[in-house]
């Protein structure tokens, strides 16, 4: 989704088993989506994306339960891994 608000309307139109979100984007940052999703659904499972480490800091993610952090450039190895992760707990 090219911002928070779209990204927000798209969990609500599909319920992903996976939701991969970029902290930094326009209208919503990706805390406050990442906030409107578990308000809608506690169980989602929501990775962040981040290409600079210092946005974790910035941002209050502290106590959220992100499932992990994936670094930009995105691997292909890593975002396996994830995936694996959320298929075996389904």
């Amino acid at each position: 989704a090219e911002d928070g608000l779209s990204a927000l309307s798209a969990f609500e139109e599909r319920k992903a088993d996976l939701v991969l979100m970029d902290l930094k984007m326009p209208r919503m940052n990706g805390v406050d989506a990442s906030r409107a999703i578990w308000d809608r659904d506690p169980q989602a499972r929501i990775a962040v994306v981040t290409g600079n480490a210092a946005h974790l800091h910035g941002e209050d993610v502290r106590g959220l339960p992100f499932l992990g952090v994936l670094r930009k450039p995105l691997s292909v190895e890593k975002l396996f891994r994830l995936i694996t992760l959320v298929q075996k707990s389904l």
